[in-house]
Formats: C-alpha cells, sequence, structure tokens
C-alpha cells in the first residue's frame, strides 16, 4: 500500500531536523576564524543560491498562486542574488575585480536597499491577481543593472575610504535600510 507519510504537528521543530543546519553553521562559524574569504564566499554563494532557486521554483509554479505576491518577491530576489553574486566577486582578495574594499561596500548597501525596497513594496502584490511576470522581471533587471553601472561608472557614493574607514553615507543606508525593513515587517 502506497501511503504518503503526514506528520503529526510537532514533528517539524524537533532536534533531529535542526542538526544538518546547526552542524554547517557551527562548521562556518569555525571556518571564519580560519579563512574569512573562504566564508564569506560559502555564506554568500548560499545566499545566492537560495534567491535563484526560489525564483526558479516559483517561475514554474505560478499556476497554483492566487496572487502575485510570490512571482513579484522571487523575480526580485533573483536580481538581489545576481547583485550579491557581484558583490562577492568584488570583495578584497578574490582577485576577480581589481578593486578596494569600497566597492564590495557599495554593492552590499545598494542590494539590501534593493532587498527593503521589495519587501516593502510587495504586499501590495497580495491582492492583485496577475501581473506580468516578464515586465516585474525585466524591470528588476533594468534597476539592478543600473546600480551596477552608477557604481563601476563612479557615480554612487563611496562607502568606504581606506585608512579611514566606513563612510557617513554607508552609516545612514543601514539605520535607512533597518527603518524600510521595519516598514516592510508592518506593513
Amino acid at each position: 500500500m502506497n501511503t504518503l507519510y503526514a506528520p503529526a504537528k510537532g514533528d517539524y521543530f524537533t532536534f533531529k531536523n535542526f542538526l544538518i543546519p546547526l552542524v554547517l553553521s557551527a562548521l562556518l562559524v569555525a571556518l571564519s576564524f580560519f579563512n574569512f574569504l573562504l566564508f564569506h564566499t560559502l555564506a554568500e554563494g548560499f545566499a545566492i543560491v537560495v534567491g535563484v532557486l526560489m525564483c526558479v521554483v516559483i517561475w514554474h509554479t505560478r499556476y497554483f498562486a492566487q496572487h502575485s505576491f510570490l512571482m513579484f518577491i522571487a523575480n526580485g530576489f533573483f536580481w538581489v542574488a545576481a547583485l550579491d553574486l557581484f558583490h562577492t566577486l568584488s570583495y578584497k582578495g578574490m582577485g576577480v575585480f581589481q578593486a578596494d574594499a569600497n566597492m564590495p561596500t557599495q554593492l552590499w548597501v545598494a542590494t539590501r536597499f534593493f532587498e527593503a525596497l521589495i519587501l516593502l513594496y510587495a504586499p501590495n502584490y497580495l491582492k492583485t491577481e496577475s501581473s506580468s511576470r516578464v515586465r516585474t522581471f525585466v524591470t528588476f533587471g533594468g534597476v539592478a543593472i543600473l546600480i551596477l553601472g552608477l557604481i563601476f561608472v563612479g557615480w554612487f557614493p563611496d562607502a568606504y575610504i581606506e585608512g579611514e574607514g566606513l563612510t557617513t553615507f554607508k552609516i545612514a543606508c543601514e539605520y535607512l535600510i533597518i527603518g524600510l525593513l521595519i516598514a516592510a515587517l508592518i506593513h
């Protein structure tokens, strides 16, 4: 007889379900003390893979959704993942982009700001039955390309200055991003 396992209500929050993530987290923390660059690359790589896979899964299961909320977030997080990839590759010591610590810091600020705006605006799509997933994807892609262009051309404000540290712009942006995320949570 082919029956599906239906876990009881409390079965999801058992220690064994959290064992693998806890062990991986402990290994990553330990790794961060020995090779921070590898730790940073693995942590960012995980976030990038999650963002891309979220978009792929939701893109192909859109027919099951009752509204456009998940598609909006998935399209946005695909491009957040793309910007995170540039952040990771530009990180000092990676050797992909010949840049100081300013470029990855700028990319981090711009990406977190973009992500916060996506999360703030996404609840508006809870009542929208359908929206053009392609138009949303292309729009977010245009924003991501604009962000990259501003940073690579040098028109984005400095976020880190060698020998001085973080700029006032970067610190102020972090507070603004926190405010946007709180507003998104409330919204």
